[in-house]
């Protein structure tokens, strides 16, 4: 299907492969962006919410969980799509640019996306799933972490707190049921793992670079039953995710695509939380 691109927003993920991060599974040329929306050439005035890819036909997909897809890294991170490794972006010399980056590529007027084609409040509504008597820390606020703390207030989570000697004290020294990274510094993910309470769960979002080392104290992880697992797309189904949108104030700084320079700076300073480019 080839849309036409409207808005992408800006992420953190597009700012690791801009850097080089996401090698060796994607290389340059590539295009960038995975969060797009825009309009199909089917019928005037159709609308598409772009999303990552799956196969369909695993054994995670059969199951409805897209997220966990087998063949997700093939299909969202190498930048090739076709069986032949060949690519439907070239550049004016004819040369192959990656494109497919997340089934979409969207950083582009014209892009062509999966077919199959959400993040921290999925990780909290589908994979965590807490009662309302549970508690939740969330580290990081870029606009995944509030995703995550919005999905979590909107469920009545009783206490929301940040660094673990606070999350300690706010519990009565217990810690947390439920805990959530965004920010994928190594640092804050021990911190993450040190506030959890006893059979605490805690869940990566945010990924740190590749060969970062996170130190896990053996001792309390074991005699805490602790939990620590990555989520990748929320462990969301996007269909089901788009039936359902939730109430929230969708107002969000809108800047040109000429602009993305300074929608990423804006972003990095920390004077938004989620720009969106307008093409």
């Amino acid at each position: 299907m080839t849309p036409i691109m409207m808005y992408s927003g800006v992420c953190h993920t597009d700012l690791l492969l801009q850097q080089g991060g996401l090698a060796p599974f994607l290389d340059f040329p590539a295009i960038a962006r995975h969060e797009g929306a825009g309009g199909y050439i089917l019928r005037v005035g159709d609308h598409a919410l772009l999303s990552f890819a799956a196969c369909g036909d695993c054994g995670s997909c059969r199951d409805d969980k897209f997220s966990s897809c087998s063949s997700f890294p093939s299909l969202n991170l190498s930048g090739i799509c076709r069986a032949d490794g060949s690519s439907p972006a070239k550049l004016s010399d004819g040369r192959p640019v990656r494109s497919h980056f997340f089934g979409q590529s969207s950083h582009s007027r014209m892009s062509v996306v999966h077919e199959t084609c959400v993040t921290g409040a999925g990780t909290i509504l589908n994979f965590l799933n807490p009662r309302s008597d549970q508690t939740v820390a969330v580290f990081g606020a870029g606009s995944v972490g509030f995703a995550a703390i919005l999905a979590a207030a909107g469920i009545l989570i009783r206490q929301i707190g940040s660094l673990a000697a606070e999350v300690k004290n706010a519990t009565g020294g217990l810690g947390v049921d439920f805990a959530v990274d965004t920010t994928g510094v190594s640092a804050v993910v021990e911190q993450m793992l040190d506030c959890l309470a006893y059979s605490g769960t805690a869940a990566s979002v945010g990924s740190p670079p590749k060969d970062d080392m996170i130190n896990v104290g053996s001792g309390s992880f074991f005699a805490g039953k602790k939990t620590w697992v990555s989520i990748a797309e929320g462990d969301s189904d996007p269909p089901e995710v788009v039936a359902t949108p939730p109430s929230l104030d969708r107002k969000v700084p809108v800047y040109p695509v000429t602009e993305i320079e300074k929608a990423i700076t804006d972003m990095k300073d920390g004077r938004l939380i989620k720009p969106i480019a307008k093409f």
